[in-house]
This record gives C-alpha cells, sequence and structure tokens, in this order.
C-alpha cells in the first residue's frame, strides 16, 4: 500500500509540477503568485484522480494543510442570502 501510495504522489506531483509551468492552462494569468498557481493545480490534479493524498502533496511542497483549506474557502462563492428575520444568520 504503501509503494501504491508513493506511486500515486510522485504521478501527482509530475503532474502539478506540468501545471503550473503553464498557467494559462490553469485559468491563471501570468501575474498569478506560485502558491496560487500551485494550490490550483492541486486542487485540479485531485479532481482528475481522488487516489491523490492531498496531505502527502502539501507536505512535499512544505504547505501547511491549513493554508490550502483558506485557498479553497476563498474560492468558493459567497452567499448572498439574508434573512429578513434575523440577517446575521446565514442559511445552511
Amino acid at each position: 500500500a504503501a509503494e501504491r501510495r508513493a506511486k500515486v504522489l510522485d504521478a501527482a506531483i509530475q503532474e502539478i509540477d506540468a501545471l503550473v509551468s503553464r498557467p494559462e492552462e490553469l485559468g491563471l494569468d501570468s501575474t498569478a503568485t506560485i502558491d496560487i498557481a500551485r494550490f490550483t493545480a492541486i486542487k485540479k490534479v485531485y479532481e482528475a484522480n481522488k487516489k491523490v493524498v492531498i496531505k502527502d502533496v502539501l507536505a512535499h511542497y512544505g504547505y501547511p494543510y491549513a493554508k490550502y483549506y483558506n485557498f479553497l474557502k476563498a474560492q468558493r462563492p459567497e452567499d448572498d442570502f439574508v434573512n429578513i428575520l434575523n440577517p446575521h444568520a446565514k442559511r445552511k
């Protein structure tokens, strides 16, 4: 199992590095930071292959999981629903 996990990790790292070298393929412009490009590539590779372990990929690049989680959180669209009776409550 460890060999399989390492093989999947190596393939994912190669694919991520290839995507980062071509930011236009990720839908990013050339002014995007390397962190944003890597996080976008990691997300794309994970969506294509669910066997990739995100924590292993992040550890390889030296990122804490919290930083990636914040990136994902920022990518979600804002919920514009406002409850008239309780405007501070968010829809679930």
